[in-house]
Order: C-alpha cells, then sequence, then structure tokens
C-alpha cells in the first residue's frame, strides 16, 4: 500500500474570504512568522512554494502546501542559491 506525504502548511499566511462582491480574498500576512517559515524552506531544493488554499469542514480557510516537483534545471538552482544568499546577508538593506 502507498503511504502518502505528510501535509504541510504555509505559515505566517491567513486566508478569509471577504464580503466585497470585487474581493475574492484577503490575505493576512505575519511578516515575522512569514520569514523564519521562508528561512526554514531554503534546504528545500524548489524555487517556488505553491500554496493551495482550501476550506475546513468548519468553513476556515487555510493554505495547503502544493507538493508537486517538476524537474529543476540549473537555473532554477542558481535561483535558489540567490536566495538562500538574500536571507543570509546580515547587512542592513539600506
Amino acid at each position: 500500500m502507498e503511504q502518502k506525504k505528510d501535509k504541510k502548511f504555509s505559515e505566517g499566511l491567513y486566508f478569509n474570504e471577504s464580503d466585497k462582491d470585487f474581493i475574492e480574498m484577503r490575505i493576512g500576512i505575519n511578516k515575522k512568522q512569514l520569514a523564519v517559515w521562508l528561512k526554514s524552506e531554503l534546504g528545500n531544493p524548489d524555487e517556488w512554494i505553491n500554496v493551495d488554499v482550501k476550506k475546513a469542514r468548519n468553513g476556515k480557510l487555510y493554505g495547503e502546501i502544493n507538493t508537486f516537483n517538476p524537474k529543476l534545471d540549473s537555473q532554477d538552482k542558481k535561483n535558489i542559491d540567490d536566495i538562500e544568499a538574500i536571507f543570509n546577508d546580515d547587512t542592513p538593506p539600506f
């Protein structure tokens, strides 16, 4: 029997339905939580983190990580290295 992968969820991203017709969804971002989570994902070779917004049985929206993994090429790996350099740089941006 095939074993299912553990589900992973986004951290620092919060999703809410909107009561306005012209707004599909509201996304709240806790900057500190998101930065810590993204830094923890640097060991992941994927350049992208895809988040599927889903609705729980109680109606609350949440983000589940879509773990589909296409083959990475050398440019993708360079992009990951560039992102890691940004997070590992301690110098202030200004």
